[in-house]
């Protein structure tokens, strides 16, 4: 099973490092407001920004990463519907992420000799 994310590189990069200010993760249900206004990352949020840190990450093709973490894997991209936004897919384990970068490449594949 994948569970994905779409979040704009804005709210990513402040999950990541703190940096920046997304309240629309608190819309999103991602994090909350804490008592003193500032924003405190949900748990699930958190440890999916801890593990991209700290994870082995290739970069794929620009823009688009592969990371390997000791929890799970990752497959960040850009999402093409929303303008700078991103898709952050989770997987299980590697060999989940190796098929979904071979899915992937071969989808665009098809999608340019189309």
């Amino acid at each position: 099973m994948t569970t994905a994310f779409i979040l704009t590189r804005a709210e990513w990069n402040f999950a990541r490092t703190g940096e920046g200010w997304a309240a629309s993760l608190v819309d999103k249900g991602l994090a909350v407001f804490d008592e003193d206004g500032g924003i405190t990352l949900g748990q699930e949020l958190r440890l999916i920004a801890e593990e991209a840190v700290s994870a082995d990450a290739e970069e794929r093709e620009p823009g688009v990463f592969a990371l390997r973490g000791g929890r799970f894997c990752m497959l960040i991209e850009p999402y093409r519907l929303i303008p700078d936004a991103l898709k952050i897919s989770l997987y299980k384990d590697e060999k989940s992420l190796v098929e979904a970068i071979k899915g992937r490449d071969e989808r665009i594949d098809g999608e340019t000799a189309g």
